[in-house]
């Protein structure tokens, strides 16, 4: 296990019983408003916010690491906290030549439409 990671998932062992069941109230009510807004529907959006960035500074800053992390996984930590269904797909280069991808979210258990609908999106990129 990453030590970065590590430290992270170890901070858990501090947090409140009471705050985890608040937690998992807001989590249940995010997923009702979710499969509501969402019905049968694909959202399509970025996997990413940012170019990758280099490897030596984060390697280097323990403090750098953690706060490019939390950005890296800002836009897909809301699919995984309401246990949506979620497929990430190639989508092409950014303006530098590095590769971008988007993901495709469905509603918790769609998981044999979401697979059918990236497929989809995939030969349809590949066209382009």
């Amino acid at each position: 296990l990453d030590p970065r990671v590590r430290v992270r998932l170890e901070l858990a062992r501090q947090f409140p019983p009471t705050r985890r069941a608040e937690l998992l109230a807001a989590r249940a009510a995010l997923q009702r408003s979710f499969r509501r807004e969402l019905r049968h529907a694909t959202l399509i959006m970025p996997t990413v916010g940012h170019t990758p960035p280099l490897l030596a500074p984060l390697d280097a800053s323990a403090d750098l690491f953690a706060t490019v992390n939390l950005k890296t996984l800002a836009l897909t930590m809301p699919a995984s906290f309401i246990d949506a269904a979620v497929v990430a797909i190639p989508s092409g280069f950014d303006g530098d030549g590095l590769p971008i991808g988007v993901q495709l979210i469905r509603n918790s258990n769609d998981d044999d439409v979401l697979l059918a609908v990236a497929q989809l999106v995939e030969r349809c990129m590949q066209v382009s």
